[in-house]
């Protein structure tokens, strides 16, 4: 998931992507800051690992997948582990049947859509008004909020934006307002207290039972609200951005330049 900016270092997110569909998404921090450079190598990398596929394994699997599976995977579930907007929906709707299969298309699917829609509109334009690699943690948020489906072991890939604060803090001393503090540690504690088999054996209570059932879902709400207001996390705009002199082919495009300060360009 590191790339470079002027490099082909796009190129890193072709294998996760050809591996399991969804960290293309995190394509659009790409689009955001204008890297077209490293979304082309990403476009050629895929590419080739698609030719590389086909050649090894054949073309029938390829089908399959593309016209049988592939339409298949937008569906999220009300399972409890399923902590995103579509599983908060799912079980904020049909408290009764949190269950482990997949939902159906209608209203609540349309629903997750939109709302995963807005929560990428916002990522979009407010990481065009922060540090690259604090940008980059955000969509790993948004990453987990839209989701149709994502399990509980998703969540490992917050230790990247968590280690992007902490990085901030020892950098920035006193410059994180309480508020946003607040929302922080409210998200870690939610986040960070145990899984599906904590609170959840299989028997209903309720549909006030279904919504705390959804409790690491407010974590993953409310760490993106952190990342959204922490004025730690800003920079110069993209416009202001673009200007910077090309960086050195060590330094990370998607992920966390840590050597540079862009609010001097």
């Amino acid at each position: 998931m590191v790339a470079v900016d002027g490099q082909p270092g796009g190129a890193f997110l072709a294998l996760p992507t050809a591996i399991k569909i969804y960290p293309a998404y995190l394509l659009i921090h790409g689009a955001a800051l204008r890297r077209w450079r490293s979304l082309a190598a990403f476009a050629g990398a895929s590419a080739a690992l698609l030719i590389l596929s086909i050649v090894v394994l054949g073309l029938d699997i390829h089908r399959m997948y593309f016209f049988e599976v592939f339409s298949t995977i937008g569906g999220g579930t009300s399972w409890v582990e399923n902590q995103t907007i579509n599983g908060f929906l799912n079980r904020l709707v049909t408290p009764g049947f949190v269950i482990f299969q997949p939902d159906t298309p209608g209203f609540i699917r349309i629903c997750a859509y939109l709302a995963g829609g807005l929560v990428s509109l916002i990522t979009f334009m407010r990481v065009q008004k922060m540090q690259p690699d604090a940008g980059f943690g955000l969509w790993i948020v948004a990453l987990l909020l839209v989701l149709p489906a994502a399990w509980i072991h998703y969540q490992a890939i917050l230790l990247i934006p968590l280690y992007q604060l902490l990085v901030r803090i020892e950098r920035s001393p006193g410059a994180l307002s309480w508020r946003v503090l607040l929302l922080y540690c409210l998200a870690w504690a939610l986040l960070a207290s145990g899984n599906q088999w904590t609170f959840f054996d299989k028997t209903l209570h309720g549909p006030i039972w279904a919504l705390f059932l959804s409790y690491k879902f407010y974590g993953l709400l409310l760490l993106w609200l952190a990342l959204l207001f922490d004025a730690t996390a800003r920079t110069t705009t993209v416009a202001q951005f673009a200007h910077v002199s090309e960086p050195s082919s060590l330094e990370p495009a998607f992920a966390m330049p840590i050597h540079h300060d862009y609010s001097k360009s």
